[in-house]
């Protein structure tokens, strides 16, 4: 049967990339769609998702993934399986998988990880090539379709509707001057995910200015500001 399985170790259910494209043939009628998600880091070990895992991969004919899914080191994928990688970042802002050589918490040349996608696709032909580099991956197997979770944003009448929403809820912020700040973390992984406080970045910051902040939950602490940020 066309099984169609999508895979996450960053969320319980699915988001992201993912979620575009399932929603552009969940209501095929030919796909048995099925999914494995946790967002637990170590959910990778649990026994009851390496069994889902191992039944799921070898009954799949496609399994699509949006991060580093450790699972996928467990067994050597069969040629009739395609695996796609619909990475969640959009550009390439820092090093990731094989382009980490070297570096602390970085793979070895060895490593089977990321070596097996079939496909994985970026945002633009330009950086193409650092995703072949951190994947392990031949040029041609790296395609630049761009990313299925901003194509949102060309629409411009649900532009309309988030920035009426938003408004409404803050309306403090009508007319000002707003920055929205959204850093990746810092760290080797998920484990050890921090992000360094924000006090001397807020010295920096104008009065005049609103700002937006968005971290990722892995990095989520108590953060500190200097007295008087606009946040």
């Amino acid at each position: 049967k066309n099984r169609i399985t999508f895979m996450s170790g960053r969320r319980d259910e699915i988001g992201g990339n993912p979620e575009f494209v399932y929603n552009l043939i969940k209501d095929r009628d030919d796909i048995d769609f099925k999914f494995l998600m946790f967002s637990d880091p170590a959910g990778h070990r649990k026994i009851k998702n390496i069994i889902k895992f191992l039944k799921l991969y070898a009954t799949s004919k496609v399994v699509i993934v949006d991060d580093y899914f450790r699972l996928l080191n467990l067994v050597t994928k069969r040629d009739d399986i395609k695996l796609f990688q619909l990475w969640h970042a959009c550009g390439a802002f820092k090093t990731f998988g094989f382009t980490r050589l070297g570096k602390k918490g970085g793979p070895k040349q060895t490593d089977p990880n990321h070596r097996m996608y079939d496909y994985a696709i970026v945002s633009s032909q330009e950086i193409a090539k650092h995703y072949a580099e951190g994947f392990g991956l031949s040029d041609e197997n790296v395609v630049a379709t761009g990313i299925p979770r901003t194509d949102i944003f060309m629409d411009k009448e649900y532009a309309s509707k988030i920035r009426s929403s938003f408004y409404e809820r803050y309306p403090q912020l009508k007319n000002k001057k707003i920055m929205l700040f959204a850093p990746t973390f810092r760290g080797n992984g998920q484990m050890s995910a921090f992000y360094p406080t924000l006090k001397k970045h807020t010295r920096a910051w104008a009065e005049n200015m609103q700002y937006l902040l968005s971290f990722t939950r892995f990095a989520r602490k108590d953060l500190k500001f200097r007295k008087n940020t606009a946040i």
